[in-house]
């Protein structure tokens, strides 16, 4: 689990799905990079794109830490893979 802070890279682009609210809405394209802002039980990871769109839940599988610093240049906390 990435702890919160951690700077990511999305590894693909990720679109929320079409609901009968909503048209297919794009979060971020692959190489868009952004920062988990929390953790979840169905999807492990919040993060926050640097694009402006809003916080929303993925997989750990989706995205890459781009450097081991939060944000601000502080050191974040390794990666726990248990």
């Amino acid at each position: 689990m990435l702890p919160v802070g951690t700077r990511v890279r999305f590894v693909h682009r990720i679109i929320e799905g079409a609901t009968g609210d909503h048209p297919d809405f794009l979060l971020c394209e692959e190489g868009d990079e952004g920062t988990v802002t929390g953790h979840g039980e169905r999807y492990p990871l919040l993060v926050k794109p640097d694009n402006g769109n809003p916080d929303f839940y993925c997989d750990r599988e989706e995205v890459d830490p781009t450097e081991n610093t939060a944000p601000g240049g502080s050191p974040a906390m390794k990666e726990d893979r248990t």
